[in-house]
């Protein structure tokens, strides 16, 4: 929150809860410095970051920052932190440093069936708009793919998805740990 406000950007909390009872935090920077977009439409925009991450990725940065280049370019930016992430520790039963197995016990499945679908809704709810555009960063990519095939109905919610360092397959990867992963994968299942 303070390193929004602290560029001169508007700054709005939000608890969204998802359908299997996470609770996650959007952080929504709804116009930007100049306020030259305030009464305009501004389109919303929903950013998720990848593995380890969290909406201060795009915010930490200065003025080159994604999310305040999107701000003052007259998007209403939603920055969101999927469940398990530094604003995302929260269930409506469960708790992360006590109820380790339970609370932890997702992949990235959940987040593309769960949490995106929560996030795009709500989004689109408050706004009141039909669609947004999304912009994911490595793990974002593949659980935004899965959300629109198991749920198709949501790639009528989106006007444009921007992959940033997509990670799909995973067959020609250097790294040897990733191609041994992909090389045996169907046996780790």
């Amino acid at each position: 929150e303070q390193l929004i406000k602290n560029y001169g950007f508007p700054f709005e909390k939000h608890a969204v809860t998802t359908e299997d009872g996470y609770i996650l935090e959007l952080h929504r920077i709804p116009y930007g410095r100049k306020r030259n977009n305030y009464y305009h439409k501004r389109e919303p925009v929903l950013v998720i970051p990848g593995t380890f991450a969290s909406s201060a990725d795009w915010v930490n940065m200065g003025e080159n920052s994604l999310g305040f280049i999107l701000a003052d370019r007259g998007y209403d930016v939603w920055l969101g932190n999927y469940r398990g992430s530094t604003w995302s520790r929260k269930h409506i039963k469960l708790n992360p440093d006590v109820d380790k197995k339970e609370f932890w016990n997702w992949s990235c499945h959940d987040i593309g069936l769960y949490d995106l679908s929560a996030f795009i809704d709500y989004i689109l709810h408050v706004t009141k708009e039909e669609k947004l555009f999304y912009i994911g960063h490595s793990q974002a990519t593949i659980s935004f793919f899965i959300l629109n095939s198991e749920k198709p109905e949501y790639n009528k919610k989106i006007r444009l998805m921007v992959g940033l360092g997509p990670a799909v397959y995973f067959s020609n990867a250097k790294s040897p740990i990733i191609h041994f992963l992909a090389t045996y994968q169907n046996s780790i299942q």
